[in-house]
């Protein structure tokens, strides 16, 4: 899933860092960071 570029902008002007990656990658990208900031995980899962 693509995010939109106004969104991307959007987030990042709230000083917020957005990640976009495929849901396995995201999940590890969480489970390591959650370990030592304070993170967000919004995902998109297809049927």
């Amino acid at each position: 899933m693509k995010v939109p570029a106004e969104t991307k902008e959007y987030i990042e002007s709230k000083g917020i860092k957005l990640i976009a990656q495929r849901t396995t990658e995201a999940c590890k990208t969480f489970n390591r960071l959650v370990k030592s900031k304070k993170v967000v995980a919004a995902l998109h899962l297809t049927c």
